[in-house]
């Protein structure tokens, strides 16, 4: 029950619920007070109809005990034991949905470990604006196996988010705390494949690394990308958000100041960039993106946009971004829908051609 989080769409029922149990109880006039500032955080969100009043209820009660123990307080008062009480759990778990599968990048190479899979995962302790403390349901839960002991159920899905075979494309990798996981089974691939081709002349094959961290400390995998970095598998930018002894740098700040020469990578028909994090931190590099193209390329940022959403649509331009929706997703979208509208006109003007021929046939 301590994985239960709450959602906006389990909130109403529950509160129902709890309504009902309430009417059950004498002399419950304390409790319905509590119940009745649960209903008005909802009514104040759907009145206003911006999320903010549901936001502030799940900052008071993110999880399903959280509430329940609210609620539990409420009632010592009217409760003969004096210890409270809260609707039977037979009524509770049907109202919750069904716990949806956390999916991980995979951060190990398929071609070095073809039988073993690797996940990177940050262990999410935080605390909402009413100073309540939440725990990241499948990083704790991952977190808390023993190993060699515990099992989970775990299934690989087949992605889109893969990286060039062909070597001499240029890439450009943006990662960002955990969302390195997928570019280190890139860069693990990419090792490989040249130390089995046997290239000794690497200075024409271009991968740029963009990881941002807090601090060096906190830079996960940080000897592997020396030792891929001493071998010309990759050049590192490190970004450090947290240091004690450099200015202040993130990711999208890092793209800029290698602007020129991303620019000119950028314009190249074969040039690769993959981006995973946060959706905020991607919708930064984007516009970083957008910036070095204008600055560098003398384009518009129409022209700019423009050429992003081509490198997108021809798949040379993804990401794996959790969180809201993103710039790219628009860009994407709005795109895809044009070519849809244009494929469907073509086939409307077609039958019309055709119509119109079998008209004159008859006639």
């Amino acid at each position: 029950m301590q994985f239960r989080s709450l959602s906006s769409a389990s909130v109403n029922d529950m509160v129902m619920l709890l309504k009902e149990h309430t009417s059950m109880m004498e002399n419950n006039a304390k409790v319905a007070d509590f119940v009745g500032s649960l209903d008005k955080l909802i009514a104040e969100g759907e009145k206003h109809n911006d999320g903010g009043s549901m936001e502030s209820f799940l900052s008071l009660y993110p999880t399903l005990v959280d509430l329940l123990e609210a609620y539990k307080r409420s009632t010592k008062s009217v409760d003969e034991r004096g210890v409270g009480s809260v609707p039977s759990i037979a009524y509770v778990l049907p109202i919750l949905p069904r716990l949806q599968p956390r999916l991980y990048s995979i951060s190990s190479s398929n071609v070095s470990s073809p039988r073993h899979v690797e996940i990177t995962v940050g262990v999410v302790h935080a605390t909402t604006d009413d100073g309540v403390v939440i725990k990241g349901v499948c990083s704790n839960y991952i977190a808390g196996l023993s190993p060699g002991t515990d099992g989970a159920h775990v299934s690989i899905h087949q992605s889109s988010f893969r990286a060039p075979r062909n070597l001499e494309s240029p890439v450009i990798l943006v990662g960002a705390g955990t969302g390195l996981a997928p570019m280190m089974g890139f860069v693990q691939d990419r090792a490989i494949a040249l130390k089995k081709e046997g290239n000794t002349d690497l200075d024409g094959l271009e991968c740029h690394l963009f990881f941002g961290c807090r601090s060096e400390e906190e830079a996960i995998y940080k000897q592997k990308l020396d030792e891929y970095e001493r071998s010309d598998v990759l050049k590192l930018h490190l970004a450090l958000s947290r240091s004690k002894v450099q200015p202040k740098m993130y990711v999208q700040d890092a793209v800029e100041r290698c602007g020129e020469h991303l620019a000119s990578l950028l314009i190249d028909e074969n040039c690769h960039y993959y981006v995973c994090g946060d959706a905020r931190m991607g919708d930064e590099c984007y516009e970083a993106f957008v910036n070095v193209l204008r600055k560098f390329c003398k384009m518009s940022r129409i022209q700019a946009v423009n050429h992003l959403k081509r490198m997108r649509v021809e798949e040379r331009w993804q990401y794996d971004l959790w969180g809201v929706s993103t710039a790219m997703d628009e860009s994407y979208a709005a795109s895809k829908e044009l070519t849809r509208k244009k494929r469907a006109n073509r086939a409307m003007n077609w039958l019309n051609r055709m119509n119109s021929v079998n008209e004159e046939e008859i006639m």
